[in-house]
């Protein structure tokens, strides 16, 4: 199952993230789970704000750094489809940024899976991270009562299925901030 998380190393270049932060971080809302849960009860679960980019282009400068890394992102998920070539895809669903800051929470987002009957056409999720100058806020899966963790680097992605096989949580945010831009491929 293992073999189905494909890491890309330097996805998105140190300048093009932090030129995500420069022009998005900003204006963030609670990030939210499937339910209905609020407050303290949803901050226990995920633990981090979040802002659409997709929706969020009011700029030229905007418009064209957010076609950039769908262009990239992209990229990626057909080097994934190379490897797994019975894998078919339509887009790039969303482009989230995500904000993880150090707090009392036990975890920047519990263990979970990107597919529930509200979001059931995602395939593969996405997670790219924008920046390192934090401690805590690894990437885990739990594969088969396996942990496995994934330290990413300014610019790194993490591609794999969506569904109920991998469940992966973003561990305590110990030191700093944490920010990541994710996507679904439907």
């Amino acid at each position: 199952m293992r073999q189905y998380i494909f890491e890309v190393r330097k996805l998105i270049p140190a300048g093009v993230c932090k030129k995500v932060l420069d022009l998005f971080d900003d204006d963030y809302q609670d990030a939210t789970v499937s339910g209905d849960k609020k407050g303290d009860e949803l901050k226990e679960i995920r633990n981090c704000v979040a802002k659409d980019l997709f929706n969020n282009t009011n700029s030229l400068g905007k418009t064209i750094l957010v076609k950039h890394l769908n262009f990239i992102i992209s990229s990626a998920v057909n080097s994934y489809k190379q490897k797994y070539p019975y894998f078919s895809y339509d887009k790039v669903s969303e482009l989230t940024l995500l904000k993880y800051e150090h707090n009392k929470h036990k975890a920047g987002y519990v263990y979970h899976t990107d597919t529930s009957y509200k979001t059931p056409k995602r395939s593969l999720s996405c997670s790219i991270a924008l920046n390192n100058d934090y401690e805590g806020g690894e990437f885990q899966f739990d594969i088969e009562g396996q942990i496995y963790g994934y330290s990413q680097n300014i610019g790194d992605c993490i591609i794999f299925p969506s569904n109920f096989m991998f469940p992966h949580t973003v561990t305590q945010i110990t030191k700093g901030t944490r920010n990541a831009l994710i996507s679904w491929i439907v």
